[in-house]
């Protein structure tokens, strides 16, 4: 598990290197995937992640998630599809929110 500290901490860097995230949220229902960059992050409140085109936002509010951990391709399980996949990334953040959705902020290597 990663604190909360540390999730922010990641979450202000990536801000500050405006560096290329790939966003994956699942929920009953639904899935939304996009690639984009933090915009805004409002300490003890709430960060933004908008698309590349800068036509689409998503919003989370920090008080209704857990963060759950930040890996890398090392932890992927032994499957080679899934390894291949984390090969694309330097690393993962996944977050849960208050009503049960998954999120997944993946670092695109570039």
């Amino acid at each position: 598990m990663i604190s909360s500290e540390d999730a922010l901490s990641l979450i202000n860097k990536w801000n500050q290197e405006s560096t290329k995230l790939r966003c994956m949220s699942v929920g009953p229902g639904m899935q939304v995937v996009f690639v984009g960059t933090i915009d805004k992050v409002v300490p003890g409140e709430v960060f933004g992640l908008r698309t590349m085109d800068k036509e689409s936002s998503f919003i989370l509010f920090i008080n209704h998630l857990t963060f759950l951990e930040y890996g890398d391709a090392r932890m992927v399980p032994d499957d080679p599809e899934l390894q291949e996949l984390a090969r694309q990334y330097e690393g993962f953040l996944t977050m849960v929110t208050s009503t049960g959705n998954m999120i997944t902020l993946g670092e695109i290597k570039l």
